[in-house]
Protein backbone atom coordinates (compact mmCIF):
# COMPACT_ATOMS: atom_id res chain seq x y z
CA UNK A 1 0.00 0.00 0.00
CA UNK A 2 0.87 3.40 -0.44
CA UNK A 3 1.60 5.93 2.46
CA UNK A 4 0.25 8.60 0.67
CA UNK A 5 -2.34 8.78 -2.53
CA UNK A 6 -3.70 11.70 -4.98
CA UNK A 7 -7.21 13.28 -4.58
CA UNK A 8 -8.07 11.53 -7.63
CA UNK A 9 -7.10 7.91 -6.12
CA UNK A 10 -8.65 8.89 -2.89
CA UNK A 11 -11.81 9.74 -5.33
CA UNK A 12 -11.59 6.20 -7.12
CA UNK A 13 -11.67 4.48 -4.01
CA UNK A 14 -14.93 6.23 -2.76
CA UNK A 15 -16.69 5.20 -6.10
CA UNK A 16 -15.05 1.62 -5.41
CA UNK A 17 -16.47 1.73 -2.14
CA UNK A 18 -20.33 2.21 -2.86
CA UNK A 19 -19.66 -0.36 -5.90
CA UNK A 20 -18.24 -3.13 -3.69
CA UNK A 21 -18.45 -2.68 -0.26
CA UNK A 22 -16.58 -4.58 2.27
CA UNK A 23 -20.16 -6.50 3.83
CA UNK A 24 -19.11 -9.65 2.09
CA UNK A 25 -15.72 -10.54 3.60
CA UNK A 26 -17.29 -9.06 6.99
CA UNK A 27 -19.83 -11.59 6.80
CA UNK A 28 -17.25 -14.18 6.16
CA UNK A 29 -15.13 -13.09 9.23
CA UNK A 30 -18.06 -13.42 11.20
CA UNK A 31 -18.70 -16.99 9.99
CA UNK A 32 -14.98 -17.69 10.26
CA UNK A 33 -15.09 -16.39 13.94
CA UNK A 34 -18.18 -19.06 14.81
CA UNK A 35 -16.05 -21.74 13.40
CA UNK A 36 -13.84 -21.33 15.74
CA UNK A 37 -15.93 -20.68 18.37
CA UNK A 38 -18.11 -23.80 17.44
CA UNK A 39 -14.51 -25.66 17.66
CA UNK A 40 -13.76 -24.48 20.78
CA UNK A 41 -17.07 -25.09 22.29
CA UNK A 42 -17.46 -28.93 21.09
CA UNK A 43 -13.99 -29.26 21.82
CA UNK A 44 -14.60 -27.97 25.74
CA UNK A 45 -17.19 -30.39 26.14
CA UNK A 46 -15.34 -33.48 24.73
CA UNK A 47 -12.84 -32.30 27.58
CA UNK A 48 -15.75 -32.27 30.25
CA UNK A 49 -17.16 -35.53 29.26
CA UNK A 50 -13.61 -37.26 29.09
CA UNK A 51 -12.42 -36.06 32.77
CA UNK A 52 -16.01 -36.72 34.10
CA UNK A 53 -15.59 -40.25 32.95
CA UNK A 54 -11.74 -40.66 34.47
CA UNK A 55 -13.25 -39.49 37.52
CA UNK A 56 -15.68 -42.44 37.47
CA UNK A 57 -18.41 -40.60 37.01
CA UNK A 58 -21.46 -42.47 35.20
CA UNK A 59 -22.91 -42.04 31.86
CA UNK A 60 -26.14 -41.06 32.94
CA UNK A 61 -24.84 -38.45 35.72
CA UNK A 62 -22.55 -36.45 33.06
CA UNK A 63 -23.87 -33.28 31.53
CA UNK A 64 -25.68 -34.47 28.33
CA UNK A 65 -23.34 -33.15 24.72
CA UNK A 66 -24.77 -30.01 23.60
CA UNK A 67 -24.67 -30.19 19.91
CA UNK A 68 -25.16 -26.68 18.59
CA UNK A 69 -24.81 -25.40 14.94
CA UNK A 70 -22.46 -23.49 13.15
CA UNK A 71 -25.27 -20.46 12.92
CA UNK A 72 -25.91 -20.25 16.34
CA UNK A 73 -22.58 -19.08 17.21
CA UNK A 74 -22.80 -16.11 14.19
CA UNK A 75 -23.19 -12.81 15.77
CA UNK A 76 -26.64 -11.51 14.90
CA UNK A 77 -26.14 -7.57 14.38
CA UNK A 78 -28.75 -4.51 15.04
CA UNK A 79 -29.21 -4.31 11.11
CA UNK A 80 -30.16 -7.59 10.89
CA UNK A 81 -32.86 -7.58 13.76
CA UNK A 82 -36.08 -5.84 13.80
CA UNK A 83 -36.77 -3.18 16.02
CA UNK A 84 -40.12 -3.55 18.01
CA UNK A 85 -42.58 -1.04 16.98
CA UNK A 86 -42.56 2.10 19.10
CA UNK A 87 -45.31 2.45 21.26
CA UNK A 88 -46.75 6.30 20.67
CA UNK A 89 -47.63 8.08 24.05
CA UNK A 90 -51.09 9.40 24.73
CA UNK A 91 -51.54 13.05 25.40
CA UNK A 92 -52.23 11.80 28.75
CA UNK A 93 -48.69 10.59 29.39
CA UNK A 94 -47.32 13.23 27.66
CA UNK A 95 -49.29 15.35 30.32
CA UNK A 96 -47.53 13.94 32.78
CA UNK A 97 -44.11 14.37 31.71
CA UNK A 98 -44.75 17.79 31.31
CA UNK A 99 -45.70 17.89 35.48
CA UNK A 100 -43.14 16.07 36.12
CA UNK A 101 -40.85 18.85 34.31
CA UNK A 102 -42.60 21.48 35.92
CA UNK A 103 -42.66 19.84 39.48
CA UNK A 104 -38.72 19.75 39.34
CA UNK A 105 -37.67 22.96 37.67
CA UNK A 106 -40.04 25.50 40.09
CA UNK A 107 -38.83 23.38 43.49
CA UNK A 108 -42.43 22.66 44.31
CA UNK A 109 -45.55 20.85 43.65
CA UNK A 110 -48.30 20.98 40.58
CA UNK A 111 -51.38 20.75 42.00
CA UNK A 112 -53.75 18.71 39.98
CA UNK A 113 -56.81 20.73 40.42
CA UNK A 114 -55.31 23.86 39.29
CA UNK A 115 -53.36 22.51 36.52
CA UNK A 116 -55.49 22.99 33.67
CA UNK A 117 -55.19 19.98 31.10
CA UNK A 118 -55.72 20.08 27.05
CA UNK A 119 -59.14 18.78 26.16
Amino acid sequence: MLRRITAKQFQQWEHYAVIDPLEGSERRADWRTALICKYLFDTQQRVIQAVLAAGGIERHKRPKFVDLELKDFVLQWEESTPKPPKKKQTWQEQWEIIEMIMHATEGGAVDAQTSTRPS
